[in-house]
């Protein structure tokens, strides 16, 4: 499961396009590799979770790879990007960040996993909601701010499911 999460990420590595030529088409790139770096996460804690942790894991893979796919007829919609090319430098750095997450959760197991999984997704829907949040400031079509909106109550979802098992774990030995 180790290989098959990191090759996701492995291949997330070569799916943005360097320099994107308008702030859309570098919204759009971005969020498409969160959606591919939830999956991992997702996928890892579905593998390696408690019941309740497989479960949040199942449907946070579940969630992003139907947003990803949105994402992607958004962007043939609008004509605005593939996610084929090289990744930026912050997208490899980003991607070699998930990578070390991932390998360091991977050594983990019982609750000491269950509650490394959950302070990480927990951080990562966080970012992921701060994100959201400053790019609505920008410049941005409406469908493209349209799309962010509508991911912020799956998110919130998350991230409450996430933040309640924590307190649970917390709470046990």
């Amino acid at each position: 499961m180790r290989v098959a999460i990191l090759g996701i990420l492995a291949i997330a590595g070569t799916a943005a396009a360097q320099a994107p030529a308008d702030p859309d088409t570098g919204v759009m790139l971005r969020e498409h590799r969160a959606h591919t770096r939830a999956i991992a996460l997702g996928l890892l804690a579905e593998a390696r979770g408690s019941d309740p942790v497989r479960a949040l894991g199942r449907r946070i893979t579940r969630d992003a790879m139907l947003a990803d796919e949105q994402l992607s007829a958004l962007a043939r919609q609008l004509g605005l990007v593939s996610f084929d090319g090289p990744p930026s430098p912050d997208q490899v750095v980003e991607d070699r960040i998930a990578r070390d997450v991932i390998a360091g959760l991977a050594r983990l197991s019982g609750i000491d996993f269950d509650r490394a999984v959950l302070a990480s997704l927990g951080l990562a829907i966080d970012r992921e909601l701060a994100w959201i949040e400053s790019v609505r400031r920008g410049p941005h079509d409406p469908p493209v701010l349209a799309y962010l909106g509508s991911l912020r109550p799956m998110l919130a979802r998350e991230r409450a499911e996430a933040g309640w098992l924590a307190r649970q774990r917390r709470s046990a030995r």
